[in-house]
């Protein structure tokens, strides 16, 4: 058997299987910055007699874990992490900054909006174009509006329940989006079970020889931790991080890991 030490470099691609909504869908981790297995275990010493020494070692927890950190973020790491529903639909947040009312009651959100959620928005009225000076925050009334109330429509257009001269409306709220995909995490949502696939970057020897590490984790399951981070000026890297589990396979097998030579060396 030929294991000869090499020099781990680069970080390579990996590949997780799940099962969404009863379908099998494939995850590709393919801008990795880091993958990392950790093993880690506990042990209990028993002592007897007068030596100072263990006259036994218990072995207990024998723990496997593997993490990744990406650079890229997508949809699906939140159903490997909360077990999220993928949908092809979703609410999209919409705000028009604050816009001057010459006079009157009425205001057309710009853009030709036709799937506006009514309840969803929010109306405020100020005296200045900020939006900070001598703000009103207006109550949403599906029927006719009164004072201090506002209605709007699908479309867009606002009427307020009392006439307005040289004011600015600020507007904000959602719509719906039949082209956008979305993940929608519920109070029942759980992530499911996990085979992954990880094969490293071919690692040239000082040898000349190139080896190829091969991981295969037959059953793993997300920690349920995940950071969507948006930073200013700085790109996002989550990191998600599995626990693996005992597959029950014959073999006794838990995870895999294989050196390929892809070129021999000199």
């Amino acid at each position: 058997m030929k294991d000869k030490p090499i020099v781990l470099n680069g970080v390579g691609k990996a590949f997780i299987t799940s099962v969404s909504n009863g379908k099998v869908q494939r995850v590709p981790l393919g801008t990795l910055q880091d993958m990392k297995i950790t093993f880690s275990g506990s042990s209990e010493k028993i002592f007897g007699g007068d030596s100072t020494s263990p006259i036994y070692i218990i072995n207990k927890e024998q723990e496997i874990s593997v993490s990744f950190t990406e650079a890229r973020f997508g949809l699906a790491y939140l159903n490997l992490v909360r077990g999220a529903d993928l949908k092809d639909s979703g609410s999209c947040v919409f705000d028009v900054d604050p816009t001057l009312i010459a006079t009157g009651t009425s205001f057309t959100v710009p853009g030709s909006m036709t799937t506006i959620v009514p309840e969803s928005c929010s109306v405020c009225i100020s005296d200045d174009a900020d939006g900070f000076d001598n703000v009103q925050v207006l109550t949403y009334k599906a029927g006719e509006p009164g004072e201090g109330e506002f209605t709007i429509t699908a479309s867009g257009v606002v009427t307020l329940g009392k006439a307005v001269t040289n004011k600015y409306i600020s507007v904000s709220g959602l719509y719906t989006d039949s082209t956008a995909t979305s993940a929608v995490v519920t109070t029942a949502s759980l992530p499911d079970y996990v085979e992954i696939h990880h094969v490293s970057m071919p690692m040239k020897q000082d040898t000349g020889e190139i080896v190829k590490f091969h991981t295969v984790i037959y059953k793993a399951r997300s920690t349920g931790k995940l950071d969507v981070d948006f930073k200013r000026q700085a790109a996002a890297t989550p990191e998600l991080e599995f626990d693996v589990l005992d597959p029950k396979r014959a073999d006794k097998a838990i995870i895999t890991i294989t050196r390929e030579v892809v070129k021999a060396g000199a």
